[in-house]
């Protein structure tokens, strides 16, 4: 894998690096040389600026790449885009192919997609680093507790695993009415008892 890679200026540091370029990487060897070398233009077109020195001079580490799921979009862009692909024309807008262009114009279209699938990709993975995470809860605790604080007298809450009709088994977390035998709350049936206590402190929340 690494003689895929270097020649695109990206050289994982580790094995988990290595791992993660693994899905690009593959594109890559399926491509013509001349498309890796289009690859290659579009990792160092997305590399930020060379790190400065304090003296103001350019720092010699190397500089740095795009993340590998991008290198990934980078390469699937240029395969997907070949000769005989419908692209629009980069200046007029007009549906040509691919193979009708010159090999700027040709670029240009390529970083167009890739530019798009790419901001995409970014505006997906912030809305799910900026999505609010579940609540971890304790489920056994989360059951005294309810009971403690929330029930009324003669309620109770009850955990029962009983048949689902089909020869299987299903957990039911529910909170009922001891005197009259009414099922106050009940969550959704689960596999374990630990999702039904969970199913049930959702359907309550």
């Amino acid at each position: 894998m690494a003689r895929v890679l270097e020649p695109l200026g990206i050289q994982p540091k580790n094995e988990a690096q290595a791992r993660a370029f693994r899905a690009a990487a593959k594109i890559v060897t399926d491509l013509e040389p001349e498309q890796q070398r289009v690859v290659a233009r579009l990792v160092e077109q997305a590399a930020p600026a060379p790190a400065q020195t304090a003296a103001g001079t350019e720092s010699d580490l190397p500089w740095e790449v795009p993340d590998a799921a991008e290198v990934r979009i980078m390469a699937s862009v240029v395969k997907k885009l070949n000769e005989d692909a419908t692209v629009h024309h980069p200046d007029s807008g007009d549906e040509v192919s691919m193979g009708s262009l010159s090999t700027p114009e040709r670029f240009e279209v390529i970083r167009t997609h890739v530019d798009q699938k790419t901001q995409a990709y970014r505006e997906k993975q912030e809305a799910r680093a900026n999505a609010p995470q579940p609540e971890k809860i304790n489920w056994a605790d989360w059951v005294l507790n309810h009971a403690a604080q929330n029930l009324g007298p003669g309620q109770r809450l009850e955990l029962v695993v009983e048949p689902d009709g089909s020869g299987a088994v299903r957990a039911v977390a529910r909170v009922v009415d001891g005197h009259t035998g009414e099922v106050l709350a009940a969550g959704a049936g689960a596999v374990t008892l630990k999702k039904a206590a969970l199913n049930l402190a959702a359907e309550v929340r």
